[in-house]
């Protein structure tokens, strides 16, 4: 039997959002970095070796293991894919060490200036922006900006000699200027927006054009404010699009803990984008926050001091506050309370911050642990002599105050964490309160599901009531062949949990004291069960939620919601949605368009 790629083995169990992915070399030196929309799909497309260029082919025989960070979108990832690339300069992204092989948006210092993609040697008389991580990023954003603001892309000798303006004005992406159907002046005006709002000043555009329309009507030059009042639509509806604004300074330290580890985590924003994400681990069971203190407050000590930064420490941290005062000591921060824009960026952030720390530790501990020895040590407990085919389940309650009650079981084999083997169910008992039903439910129907050739250990979130609740399901179901009931503590903490086992057959329950490493095991598996049921119940909650908002929309019958539900997907889709937008829905005009889209902004 062929040994398991490590590799491979890391890269399924990256996590399945949008995000950057990082493969590094047995120095840990990143040789390449790259976007994707799903993580762990595009990365799994490198181990299909039919499919392998020659320089995938060189990639894959250097890399040792891949990183991840995840962003809150597709284009927050291009954008982060693109501060990486020229940070690391890995080996095989850059193909010329210059950078001259990544494409730019050029505009010309011509009278009439022109937008243009670019790649090659820079022009002292070109102005440009970027660079792009690849040429359709470059050309969406130059498209868009020409349906905007209608700046021409054609050659200087095509511009000369028209005597007509060509099909991109027909298609409203050029205002005409190669035969003066736009003043010079206010050619130059839509250039000068271009070059703002590359440069990331959406906001400044946006209030300059507003002037602007106001301006053209009291003129009663209601052509341009037209325009401009378009062009306020677009950029407006692109921000709303857009996760995070671009702009700030920010550290953000947040604490991951399970029952393997410490982790802490550093997210560094300059200027709105995410430069820098780091992970340093430390030993759960002896880590001391003066540890922890020292470390981050060393950092600052050997970086410089960077003006309009905004830290934020996790309250977790217990010596956050003293940690506080020693960096304003310093002058690394400053005491004046953050503006309510900041705190909303950083709101924005922070919730970033959590979903990637959220998928980082499961990442982390199976590298630290060797399931297959774990689950070994397991079998021994219950006197298991054969333990092929041997995995553990584990199973979890979740409801929110009663309500959304999910069950869920992961899966642990000797491989690791089966994310493909999880489970999910609806509790369909009328108290959906009640834990003790809902266990004996989820169980029940869990069993029903085993195959033949299933060797189960059954792990239950709960003590000697829930596993005396779920025996008979055991003992009825030969696939089972013992089950541990972990009963939190008064503290409720790792160290002060008890271990019971029930076996096979068995009236009585055995209090058990089990080593270190098996405790560990156990606990990140029931910490992944929580996550699991929590997460699904919350989406079920937020589903229900947006429903109901949906339903009580005044005006709106059932044919028009159920044409809005067909046309966007989902209701999370329908709230996002612009009022043009909506219009596209058949049947609905414009006047019911605004309706709905000022009683959803409303109710958020």
């Amino acid at each position: 039997m062929s040994e398991p790629d490590p590799l491979l083995a890391r890269a399924k169990r990256l996590p399945k959002q949008p995000g950057v992915y990082l493969f590094k070399n047995a120095l840990d030196k990143v040789i390449y970095v790259g976007k994707a929309n799903v993580i762990r799909a595009r990365v799994l497309q490198y181990f299909q070796v039919d499919r392998r260029s020659k320089k995938t082919q060189h990639l894959m025989e250097e890399a040792v293991t891949v990183d991840f960070c995840i962003t809150g979108s597709s284009t927050d990832a291009l954008i982060l894919e693109n501060e990486l690339i020229k940070s690391y300069r890995p080996k095989y992204n850059v193909a010329l060490k210059d950078g001259k092989s990544y494409p730019y948006i050029a505009i010309s210092n011509d009278p009439y200036p022109r937008i243009s993609l670019y790649r090659g040697k820079r022009r002292r008389d070109v102005e440009y922006f970027g660079p792009y991580p690849n040429a359709r990023s470059a050309r969406e954003a130059m498209v868009f900006l020409q349906k905007i603001f209608k700046i021409r892309d054609c050659r200087n000798s095509m511009f000369k000699n028209r005597s007509n303006p060509c099909m991109l004005y027909q298609i409203k992406r050029c205002s005409g200027p190669c035969v003066g159907l736009v003043s010079k002046d206010d050619y130059l005006d839509q250039v000068n927006h271009v070059r703002r709002f590359l440069k990331g000043e959406s906001k400044q555009v946006l209030f300059d054009l507003d002037q602007q329309m106001n301006q053209s009507s009291k003129n009663q030059d209601y052509e341009k404010a037209a325009f401009c009042r378009d062009a306020i639509s677009y950029v407006s509806s692109l921000l709303e699009k857009q996760n995070i604004e671009r702009e700030g300074h920010f550290d953000i330290w947040s604490l991951g803990q399970d029952a393997f580890r410490v982790v802490i985590q550093h997210f560094v924003i300059r200027d709105g984008k995410i430069k820098h994400v780091a992970h340093q681990e430390f030993d759960g069971q002896n880590i001391e926050n003066e540890e922890l203190s020292s470390w981050i407050y060393r950092h600052y000590m050997n970086e410089p001091v960077i003006k309009g930064l905004i830290i934020h420490i996790d309250e977790q941290l217990n010596f956050s506050q003293e940690l506080t005062s020693a960096l304003i000591d310093q002058g690394r921060m400053k005491r004046e309370k953050i503006r309510q824009k900041d705190q909303d960026h950083l709101k924005q952030w922070l919730e970033l911050a959590k979903v990637q720390l959220e998928n980082v530790l499961p990442f982390l501990a199976v590298d630290k642990n060797d399931y297959q020895k774990m689950i070994i040590k397991i079998a021994k407990i219950f006197e298991l002599q054969d333990t092929s085919n041997l995995m553990l389940e584990c199973f979890d309650i979740s409801h929110l105050q009663g309500d959304f009650t999910i069950g869920s079981h992961v899966t642990l084999s000797e491989e690791g964490l089966r994310n493909d083997l999880y489970r999910i169910y609806k509790i369909q008992q009328e108290n959906k309160s009640d834990d003790y039903a809902s266990t004996f439910e989820l169980l029940s129907r869990r069993a029903k599901k085993l195959q033949a050739d299933d060797k189960k250990i059954w792990i239950i979130d709960g003590g000697k009531g829930q596993l005396s609740t779920v025996k008979e399901i055991m003992d009825s179901s030969p696939q089972v062949v013992g089950m541990i009931g972990i009963a939190k503590g008064p503290t409720r903490t790792f160290a002060n949990e008890k271990y019971f086992l029930q076996r096979k057959g068995e009236h009585r329950l055995e209090l058990i004291n089990l080593e270190l490493g098996i405790r560990q095991t156990i606990g990140r598996l029931r910490d992944e069960a929580h996550r699991f049921a929590l997460n699904a119940s919350r989406k079920q909650h937020q589903k229900s939620v947006m429903s109901s908002r949906l339903d009580e929309i005044p005006g709106v019958g059932a044919v028009a919601k159920r044409r809005l539900k067909t046309h966007f997907g989902s209701v999370k889709n329908i709230m996002s949605a612009s009022p043009d937008q909506l219009m596209q829905v058949p049947g609905i005009g414009k006047d019911t368009a605004n309706k709905i889209y000022a009683y959803l902004q409303d109710s958020k």
